[in-house]
């Protein structure tokens, strides 16, 4: 996002918005803290049956994490797609941040 507004995106960057969202980064680590010590704590007091549903919740958890990552990731393609196509059809720059030499881009031959 920093590139896209023109700015030059940095290390100390990164970690000044990090901090600005640490009570958002914060309660996502309690809650995965939470459910992993909920999952050891369970899986020590049951029967290997027990373990291996355990461990299927603990895949699954991993497996949830990783698909809201891979949504999100889907979801910032069809902006960009949908920018692309509005500025291919109107030239129009329809967000803030998209500007004209980022789309053009998109229709240069790559070397």
């Amino acid at each position: 996002m920093m590139r896209m507004d023109g700015g030059n995106p940095s290390l100390g960057g990164g970690l000044r918005i990090a901090r600005e969202r640490k009570g958002r980064i914060f309660g996502y680590a309690c809650i995965a803290a939470t459910v992993g010590l909920l999952l050891r704590s369970l899986e020590a007091r049951v029967c290997w049956v027990g373990r291996l549903v355990v461990k299927l919740i603990g895949v699954g958890w991993a497996l949830a994490t990783f698909l809201v990552v891979s949504a999100l990731h889907a979801t910032l393609q069809g902006v960009y797609s949908a920018a692309l196509y509005r500025y291919a059809t109107d030239h129009a720059t329809p967000l803030p941040g998209l500007g004209p030499e980022l789309l053009e881009s998109a229709f240069a031959p790559k070397s």
